[in-house]
């Protein structure tokens, strides 16, 4: 995530994920978990980049995954490891908790 941040060419956006990331609570780490796992990703077609984040957040024992990328929420729908979802449909789940 932190070098695909630099690369971000909006300034407001690299910033934001920055706070966000120091007040994440785990630091998930390439392991010999991740890229295998990334790697069968891609093959239902989810861009490698992408599928590093998912793989990181079941890594992670996320539950949930938040993006905004139509693509990506349709390329995992009914994904099993964790449940794929756009943060304002998540709105609802986190305030019912």
């Amino acid at each position: 995530m932190e070098y695909e941040n630099i690369q971000n060419p909006f300034i407001e956006r690299r910033n934001a994920i920055i706070e966000w990331k120091q007040i994440a609570t785990r630091k998930i780490s390439e392991s010999e978990n991740v890229v295998p796992k990334a790697s069968t990703y891609t093959l239902l077609g989810v861009k490698p980049k992408d599928a590093l984040h998912v793989a990181c957040a079941i890594e992670g024992k996320a539950e949930y995954f938040l993006t905004t990328d139509d693509m990506l929420l349709n390329k995992l729908v009914g994904f099993k490891e964790l449940v794929v979802i756009n943060p304002v449909n998540f709105i609802p789940i986190l305030e019912e908790a």
